[in-house]
């Protein structure tokens, strides 16, 4: 199973290659190796949805050079 997927929607709408990070929860290692691949194959926007949340875990991100943009609230209601 390939780890990213090329986004062709993305890619077109932005006029360059755009790519995700499938697996939700990666260790540092694994998620350096897919951006390293990424970075080689020229792809300058990549997005992951991250099962962590966590600051210290936002730190390690921000040293591999991602950037938090947005978090996903879900509500539960009892009908």
């Amino acid at each position: 199973m390939n780890s990213y997927k090329i986004l062709s929607w993305d890619n077109h709408f932005f006029g360059f290659s755009v790519a995700k990070i499938i697996p939700g929860d990666l260790k540092y290692d694994s998620l350096k190796k897919i951006l390293t691949e990424l970075k080689r194959k020229g792809i300058p926007l990549v997005y992951w949805a991250s099962n962590r949340i966590d600051k210290n875990f936002q730190k390690v991100i921000k040293s591999l050079g991602g950037t938090l943009v947005e978090k996903k609230v879900i509500y539960l209601v009892n009908l």
